[in-house]
C-alpha cells in the first residue's frame, strides 16, 4: 500500500518537476541555490496506515558549510537536511495531521497545488528565507523551530550573504534572544560560532 502512495506521489508531484530520490520517501527539483523537497512519512495504528507530508527547502551552501563543522554527521544525513520546512498541516489548519492510506488522492493532489506549491514560491529568494531565520517570533518557529539551529542558519546565511559586519549584528541580536529565554541549547550556537571561527573581535 506504501508503494501505491509512492506512486501518487510520484504523479502529482511529477506535473511540478519533483522526482522522486532513489527508494526513499522523498521528491525534490532543483531550485536556483539549491532544492525543494517533500517528504512522506508513513505510520501505522493497529490494523490501519497512515502518511503526512513535509515540505522543506535547502539551501546548498549554507547546509554545506554547517554540516562541514559538525564530527558525527554522515553524508547521507548531511545531505537530507534542509534550511526550513515543516508538515503541511503547520502550513493550513484544514489539513489533517496524516491521511489514511485509502484516502481520495484528490484531496491530496489539491493540498499538494494549493498550499505546497505556494510555500515554495513564497520562499523562492535568498531573503525571504533569510527573514525567517532572523525573526525569532512563532511564524518563525514553525519553519525552523530548533532555536539553535535557526540562529546558527542565521549567521552562516549573514555571513555568506551580507558580509561580517552584518553577521555580527545578527550574533549579537541571537544572543540577546537565547539571553531572554534562558535556552540552554545555546551551547550550541556558541560550538558554532567558535568552529566558524566567529568569535572574539573581529
Amino acid at each position: 500500500m506504501n508503494e501505491s502512495i509512492l506512486l501518487e506521489l510520484n504523479r502529482s508531484l511529477g506535473k511540478f518537476n519533483f522526482s522522486r530520490r532513489g527508494q526513499s520517501f522523498s521528491f525534490s527539483r532543483s531550485n536556483d541555490f539549491g532544492r525543494d523537497n517533500i517528504h512522506v512519512g508513513f505510520s501505522r495504528e493497529g490494523v490501519h496506515g497512515y502518511f503526512a507530508l513535509d515540505v522543506s527547502i535547502r539551501i546548498q551552501d549554507i547546509e554545506n558549510a554547517i554540516n562541514a563543522l559538525k564530527d558525527d554527521i554522515s553524508e547521507a544525513d548531511s545531505y537530507a537536511t534542509a534550511t526550513i520546512g515543516c508538515s503541511l498541516s503547520i502550513l493550513d489548519s484544514s489539513i489533517p495531521n496524516r491521511w489514511s492510506l485509502d484516502v481520495d488522492f484528490n484531496q491530496v493532489d489539491t493540498a499538494i497545488e494549493n498550499i505546497a506549491m505556494p510555500f515554495f514560491s513564497k520562499y523562492r529568494k535568498i531573503d525571504d528565507i533569510l527573514s525567517v531565520l532572523l525573526n525569532d517570533s512563532s511564524e518563525s518557529w514553525k519553519l525552523c523551530p530548533l532555536h539553535s539551529s535557526r540562529a546558527i542558519k542565521a549567521v552562516e546565511m549573514a555571513l555568506q550573504y551580507q558580509g561580517e559586519r552584518f553577521a555580527k549584528g545578527v550574533i549579537d541580536l541571537k544572543r540577546q534572544f537565547f539571553e531572554k529565554i534562558s535556552d540552554p541549547n545555546a551551547i550550541f550556537f556558541e560550538d558554532y560560532l567558535v568552529k566558524r571561527g566567529l568569535c572574539g573581535s573581529w
